[in-house]
């Protein structure tokens, strides 16, 4: 019989819930198998049929009145290892648990040596199935340090594709080589330098269709034959510092030093724009890098670590194969403590329409997409180690931009870093939308372009497809540093009032958070370095901006001409502006703002909705930044504090007042 008594770990204790045990090594799936800690499962799957047997039993007995509701739930425990799974685990309402108090949870307990229990949506490449590369075409010699492995003879049949996209595509859906619990790099030219940070080449001028590549930098476009390798990809900053895109490599001209994409693409390019070449071979030339052949199913790996049976594991070689890890819909009252999710080809974690589901001192790693995309109420994503996502690190969103309904969603005390390794821009460390949501004591660091993006036009949510902005959101006690460093025009906190959500997201917060080392490093080529710790774009309005540390930032606040915010309390340290403030409606943006105009629309539309009258929304002095304050501010070491004047903000009916410097 299944156990129902008190189960501790060292992070959770949980009472007279069923248990069901499963093992990766030790445990059977055979009909005999009975779950118990002395017979565990082999598989999560087979854990999963019986935990819905018990809940079913549960419901029957609950309608019938003869249930005893503190055993209601249950406990599924996974022992140290690596759980391979052969699908993403999808779990509904037949899969959920009956409230918070009682929930169904699936608890990592690590084996004796402290290895964790490890779910991964890869297939293992164990050191056994390396040996000597085939023969490459066209003469090409690799390094001797680069070994293969057929993932064709390991079961593997679908390599997924490189992609190009929009501007806030994540453009990733391939697998992907990981190794020593990191990932691999797909063979480029010019290589990463040996801190993680890219190398780019730059365009020397733009032609139709393509670009002139600099020859003075090296490109072995000519040499390694690029325009013949099969499937070869171009990434760059090709039109603007703020935007990633990638680009197939179609033809290389050598008489005149061109590459020419690939049909249906419709990237622009500019002189100066940065860019590398990807998934090439003949490039793969350094350690960590790698190169799948996608008709044979060789994988080319040159390992970052000597490759040896000890390494077969939690920190073998895994190729990411599976789309998900976990994918709930309709499911309520989930939990999953104490677990290593990786591996996935997309987001780790996807969640649509869920309630009560809870991701907890989990390390979620190594995963194409997102770490977590979550949408629904009462959900939370705490304690938990995010990295060596392709895209963004945490996505939460939920509530009812109608009734203001808050979703009352909480991710909090995690640490997200080293996010956006494969799509560079609008891929933030946090990501948020909807109403009443919280995000608060969380450290996001070592991101190219936002650590916390969303709420205005970044917010589509489910299940309608266009912005559901973002309202009386908490973001507090965050620790953000080294953002932002490789795009201008952006921030580390960004959102954006666009397509009609600049008057109409409000009562959100942004107190007692720290920003530390937000500014561009390196070279622009195609703008200015713009780098803002906190950006409310286009006329952004009715947010709060309080109790905040800004160091070594470029700017501090950009407030782009919105109406009625709030910047009070504020301390700058050794900032080039503290407060950027302008007036953006009245200028070049006037068409979003004027009678009619779409943020001028918006706003009419909710002023007949009761929630919203808390707002104090007017339609007075259209498109000029009215109402805003900021005052009580101090900063020391700042190149400038305000880079509006006195008569400005005044004729702008705003106020700047007790803003004091103080070192």
């Amino acid at each position: 019989a299944l156990l129902a008594l008190v189960f501790c770990t060292p992070i959770v204790c949980v009472a007279e819930r069923p248990q069901i045990h499963v093992h990766p090594s030790k445990g059977s799936d055979s009909p005999t198998a009975s779950g118990t800690p002395e017979h565990p499962f082999k598989t999560l799957d087979r854990a999963r049929v019986a935990m819905q047997k018990i809940l079913a039993k549960q419901r029957q007995d609950s309608v019938l009145a003869t249930s005893n509701s503190s055993h209601d739930g249950g406990v599924i425990v996974l022992h140290g290892g690596v759980h391979v799974l052969s699908k993403p685990m999808a779990l509904g309402p037949s899969d959920s648990g009956s409230s918070a108090a009682h929930p169904v949870t699936y608890q990592g307990v690590p084996a004796a040596d402290g290895t964790p229990a490890v779910l991964t949506a890869g297939v293992p490449v164990p050191s056994s199935s390396f040996g000597p590369c085939p023969a490459a075409d066209s003469g090409l010699s690799l390094p001797s340090e680069v070994i293969c492995a057929n993932l064709k003879k390991l079961g593997m049949t679908d390599f997924g594709s490189l992609s190009a996209g929009t501007l806030k595509d994540c453009q990733n859906n391939k697998t992907e080589v990981f190794f020593d619990a990191k990932p691999m790099e797909l063979a480029r030219w010019p290589n990463t330098m040996t801190n993680g940070s890219f190398t780019w080449a730059h365009v020397a001028a733009p032609v139709r269709g393509g670009f002139v590549y600099n020859a003075s930098e090296g490109c072995p476009a000519n040499a390694h034959h690029w325009d013949s390798a099969p499937d070869a990809w171009s990434h760059g900053y090709w039109m603007r510092d703020w935007s990633d895109e990638y680009a197939p490599i179609a033809t290389v001209v050598a008489n005149n030093n061109t590459i020419m994409f690939g049909p249906n693409t419709t990237t622009g390019v500019a002189k100066g724009g940065r860019w590398y070449a990807v998934n090439i071979l003949a490039e793969l030339d350094s350690a960590g890098e790698y190169y799948i052949d996608r008709a044979t199913g060789v994988l080319y790996l040159w390992p970052s670590a000597p490759l040896t049976p000890a390494n077969d594991g939690v920190g073998g070689v895994f190729a990411s194969s599976l789309q998900h890890v976990l994918r709930l819909e309709n499911a309520a009252y989930v939990e999953f403590r104490n677990l290593w999710l990786e591996h996935a080809r997309s987001s780790a974690v996807w969640a649509r329409n869920v309630t009560g589901v809870v991701v907890d001192n989990c390390t979620i790693a190594n995963v194409g997409a997102n770490a977590t995309n979550i949408h629904g109420m009462q959900n939370r994503v705490t304690n938990s180690h995010v990295y060596g996502v392709g895209c963004m690190g945490i996505s939460v969103v939920g509530g009812d931009h109608q009734t203001l309904a808050p979703a009352g969603n909480v991710v909090t005390h995690n640490n997200v870093h080293h996010y956006a390794r494969w799509k560079r821009t609008y891929m933030p460390g946090i990501f948020w939308a909807g109403v009443g949501n919280t995000y608060s004591y969380n450290n996001v660091s070592y991101g190219p372009h936002n650590a916390i993006l969303g709420g205005g036009n970044e917010a589509d949510c489910y299940p309608n497809s266009g912005p559901c902005g973002g309202n009386d959101c908490v973001f507090e006690h965050n620790q953000i540093s080294h953002v932002a460093f490789e795009c201008d025009d952006t921030g580390a906190f960004y959102t954006c009032g666009q397509d009609g959500q600049a008057w109409v997201n409000r009562g959100n917060v942004v107190r007692y958070n720290t920003f530390a080392h937000v500014r561009m490093t390196e070279q622009t080529a195609l703008g200015f370095p713009s780098v803002q710790a906190v950006y409310l774009d286009d006329q952004m309005s009715g947010w709060t901006v309080a109790n905040n540390t800004f160091i070594d930032c470029q700017t501090g606040i950009l407030l782009g001409g919105g109406r009625r915010n709030t910047l009070t309390g504020n301390f700058f340290e050794d900032v080039d502006t503290a407060v950027r403030f302008d007036n953006r409606g009245m200028g070049w943006q006037k068409k979003s703002c004027a009678v009619g105009a779409p943020d001028y629309v918006a706003a009419q539309a909710v002023l007949p909705w009761p929630a919203w009258r808390k707002y104090n929304i007017t339609l007075d002095n259209p498109c000029v930044p009215v109402y805003n304050a900021v005052s009580d501010n101090r900063y020391c070491r700042a190149t400038k504090f305000l880079d509006a004047s006195a008569s400005s903000i005044k004729s702008w009916h705003s106020v700047a007042e007790n803003n004091v410097e103080a070192c």
